[in-house]
């Protein structure tokens, strides 16, 4: 057809020239559209339609000129493909290959080095660590005890000076750390027992500290302290490795350590041991029945059968005599 303001064709795919009589050719690289004038513009390796010059993304690559990499998480043609490695971790743009941090491996770096004998990207370097392992980032060995150094191949033996000496060939005294407490080979520095901090050694740890220097917090609650080795001291009342259980029935005070004295299924207070008596006893330790004129919890109700009937002891109820009736016995039969 022909433009009817100016008479210019418009040709049929497959057919050119300037009265549509020539049979279209593949536009040459680079080039596209009607009469090939069009100039392809896509970048990293991208090639356009010859019909009508958008860009084919090659693998890693997107955006309307392929101008853009791949956006993290994502690969393969145009981007459309999402990485499948675990803990966030990235992967190749081009076939999703994973980017395994140090310390992990696999196809979706979802297994960790083997403890000891490997580390970094892959896992694919060799601990060196003659007595110990490794960390599987780093490679940096922690050493078995009694051994030292950046391999673990030297013995404390070696290094270790008599009691309360440190430095070359052990020539200082450290005799100002308290109470006989040791101090570092190397440096001097006092080495303090669990219960104890400070430049010689001479503090007590603070409330809610234990162990060596004080370095750990306690786990203990409900009013629960801690002692220098990091073991619960409960509360009244408490028990349990860190203070979290009540006392069981039966049992009060520190720890739950005590034993209830309360007869006749009564209870004690978890706190100081004080007895709750059950209906119909009382006394300390619950061991005495109520008198013929009271009853309840710790007698502490009194019988009202109007001087003539005998009242349960534990709920109160009027036992009354022949030729008397009523809740009280205050009727004559």
């Amino acid at each position: 057809s022909c433009a009817p303001w100016e008479g210019a064709c418009h040709c049929k795919p497959g057919w050119t020239g300037d009265t549509c009589d020539k049979i279209c050719t593949v536009c040459p690289e680079g080039k596209y559209g009607e009469n090939c004038e069009g100039t392809c513009d896509c970048q990293n390796g991208g090639t356009c339609s010859k019909y009508d010059g958008t860009c084919m993304c090659t693998r890693g690559y997107t955006g309307d000129r392929c101008e853009l990499d791949c956006p993290a998480g994502t690969f393969g043609q145009n981007c459309l493909q999402s990485c499948n490695c675990t803990d966030a971790t990235t992967c190749q743009p081009i076939d999703g290959t994973c980017f395994c941090p140090p310390g992990t491996t696999g196809d979706n770096c979802e297994s960790t080095c083997q403890n000891g004998t490997s580390y970094g990207p892959t896992c694919n370097q060799t601990c060196s660590c003659q007595h110990g392992s490794c960390h599987p980032d780093t490679g940096v060995c922690q050493c078995e005890v009694g051994f030292s150094g950046p391999d673990c191949t030297v013995s404390c033996l070696f290094l270790v000076c008599q009691h309360r000496k440190f430095g070359p060939d052990c020539a200082n005294s450290c005799e100002y750390c308290t109470d006989d407490h040791a101090c570092d080979n190397r440096d001097g520095q006092c080495v303090c027992p669990p219960g104890f901090t400070g430049p010689t050694c001479g503090q007590q740890c603070p409330a809610g500290t234990y162990g060596p220097a004080c370095e750990f917090k306690c786990a203990c609650v409900n009013g629960g302290k801690c002692a220098y080795h990091g073991r619960c001291d409960c509360a009244l009342g408490w028990t349990g490795t860190h203070c979290t259980e009540k006392c069981p029935p039966g049992y009060f005070g520190r720890n739950c350590m005590l034993p209830c004295t309360c007869a006749h299924n009564s209870t004690c207070n978890p706190e100081h041991g004080v007895c709750d008596c059950a209906e119909g006893w009382q006394g300390d330790s619950c061991e005495q029945g109520c008198p013929s004129n009271r009853y309840g919890p710790k007698c502490d109700q009194t019988c009202d059968c109007s001087g003539r009937g005998d009242c349960d002891s534990d709920t109160g109820v009027c036992t009354c005599p022949e030729g008397w009736t009523g809740q009280r016995c205050e009727t004559g039969t």
